[in-house]
């Protein structure tokens, strides 16, 4: 090993340490100091490793992302086109887990739906509430009016409306009944009023407690003598159960 001999700015003899002969074989190679944190073979092993494993992740295999329990902050992941694959086990979360992207795009989840402890199947469906598009059965005469609404399968009875060209004057019951499936004795009169008692022009049924589910078989039955004459237009409002 030689130094080499230099003047500063100076002029005042200042030496270099090196290594080498000074030969072009063999060249003058400067000594310089690290502060802090050397590099040292056991140091260098664990940055060669740091190194290799962002590489890898780089690269597009695995990386392992471990918190720890000393852990303070966010573990963040972003992603641009790739998918998050867990090959075996199970993610568990125990604090809420909010999922974003900027743009909207398909957000695609893999889970089993299950209906009382079993998996979803033609066997065991998913229960889908729908809301029943109304049934109206209109009827309008200056005669007497005889309706009867009987779908032949199970429904909701909504309501009954009836309208007249004007309040009738003589007496007159307008009934609605449910013809029940079982026989007469299970018949039950729902309504009866005499609009020329009360007067009136327009009549409004509704099942007190929300509407009447009625078997099928069932039927609704309006009967009325109209004995003014008087125009009717009768609505009987059903949604099939």
């Amino acid at each position: 090993m030689a130094n080499l001999v230099v003047l500063d700015g100076a002029s005042a003899t200042k030496y270099i340490k090196t290594t080498g002969a000074g030969s072009s074989g063999d060249p003058f190679a400067s000594h310089h100091v690290v502060d802090s944190g050397a590099i040292t073979e056991t140091n260098s092993g664990a940055i060669k490793t740091a190194v290799e494993t962002i590489d890898n992740a780089i690269s597009g295999n695995e990386i392992l992302i471990a918190g720890g329990a000393t852990q303070t902050n966010d573990v963040k992941v972003t992603l641009d086109s790739e998918a998050v694959v867990i090959s075996s086990g199970s993610i568990a979360v125990t604090n809420t887990v909010e999922v974003s992207q900027a743009t909207h795009d398909n957000l695609n989840l893999n889970a089993n739906i299950q209906v009382g402890d079993a998996d979803a199947s033609g066997a065991n469906p998913v229960p889908v509430y729908q809301q029943a598009i109304p049934v109206v059965t209109n009827a309008s005469t200056s005669g007497s009016i005889n309706t009867s609404y009987d779908p032949g399968s199970p429904f909701w009875l909504d309501v009954v409306t009836c309208g007249f060209s004007s309040a009738p004057t003589s007496a007159g019951s307008f009934t609605i009944t449910l013809n029940a499936n079982d026989g007469a004795a299970y018949d039950v009169l729902l309504d009866s009023i005499d609009p020329s008692v009360v007067a009136v022009a327009d009549l409004v049924y509704q099942p007190d407690g929300g509407p009447l589910l009625c078997e099928a078989g069932d039927a609704i039955d309006v009967l009325y003598t109209n004995p003014n004459s008087r125009l009717s237009g009768l609505r009987i409002v059903t949604r099939l159960a």
